[in-house]
């Protein structure tokens, strides 16, 4: 349950961003206003969510009852997508400033941890090759 409450979470705020894209906000903004409210944390959007367990376990859920999972599973369609989401931005500025090179920073889902396993920046790596 915890991890799916985070990936939901995570997802949550990867819509908002991408709406806020559609809209022609500032997503930062727009979080740091509404977590002014003493109820709201709204998780900083990124490009999905690292860590095996985080992307394996809400599966396991939806598996087990499939008629009453839809927010999860969506959840995790949004996180799944997040790194072509991003690729897709990526390539569309390089466009517009006529650019072909991008540096990756942190691959890693945290600080301190080697494994490179289920981790969105690999995904969005290899998009860009």
């Amino acid at each position: 349950m915890e991890n799916t409450y985070r990936d939901v979470n995570i997802a949550l705020a990867n819509e908002f961003s991408r709406l806020a894209d559609r809209i022609g906000i500032n997503i930062w903004e727009a979080i740091s206003i509404a977590n002014k409210h003493p109820r709201v944390n709204i998780l900083n959007p990124g490009p999905g969510v690292g860590g095996h367990c985080i992307r394996v376990d809400p599966w396991f859920l939806v598996e087990a009852a499939p008629d009453l999972t839809n927010l999860i599973r969506t959840a995790r369609q949004v996180n799944e997508s997040q790194p072509q989401y991003l690729v897709n931005l990526v390539l569309s500025e390089l466009r517009k400033i006529g650019g072909n090179r991008v540096a990756i920073l942190g691959l890693a889902y945290k600080p301190d941890a080697d494994d490179l396993r289920e981790r969105p920046a690999v995904k969005i790596a290899q998009l860009l090759q």
